[in-house]
């Protein structure tokens, strides 16, 4: 998720926020062996930022460093996901440090948790912790373009592939 980061500690005040609409592969921990799936997700998450380190001089710049804590729900649909459907509420924790004024690298840590409903299958469990470690580069094409690598690793035990690597094309509006 992509958020309007306005750090607590900046002379510009506002929310930090940020939402998505988006199709994506996700890998559902309700089932031993569980898959990644094409899903549709909607998320918000709303939260606090901090920017660190020396601005250069005279710009306006915001700090190179800028870390969030963000409270995050989300609602994901697909055929293979348990139930067809799961719903997650969760924190999400991570710094952004701005290489130059095209490309960034990020570090994140997204602690969810997942709702299908009950089940009366013994192997299916119908809620659950899915901790997400990430880190990613991004290089800004323009102001409304980006491509973006991330590098993730799932820390549920059901899952059948833990390691994730993506190329995103990213269109902000």
């Amino acid at each position: 998720m992509d958020a309007l980061l306005i750090p607590i500690n900046a002379g510009k005040k506002g929310k930090t926020w940020g939402t998505s609409i988006e199709a994506t592969r996700v890998n559902d921990g309700s089932q031993e062996g569980g898959r990644d799936h094409l899903v549709g997700s909607v998320g918000y998450e709303t939260g606090w930022s901090w920017a660190f380190g020396t601005p250069s001089s005279g710009t306006g710049q915001m700090p190179p460093q800028l870390c969030y804590t963000f409270l995050a729900g989300t609602a994901q649909a697909g055929r293979a996901i348990n139930k067809g459907f799961r719903v997650g509420a969760g924190v999400n924790a991570g710094c952004r440090y701005q290489i130059n004024n095209q490309l960034r690298a990020q570090a994140e840590l997204q602690l969810p948790y997942w709702y299908h409903g009950s089940s009366d299958e013994s192997n299916v469990r119908g809620h659950y912790w899915q901790p997400i470690s990430s880190l990613g580069l991004q290089y800004d094409i323009d102001k409304k373009q980006a491509l973006r690598i991330n590098a993730s690793y799932d820390w549920q035990e059901r899952v059948d592939a833990n390691e994730d690597i993506q190329l995103s094309y990213r269109r902000y509006f």
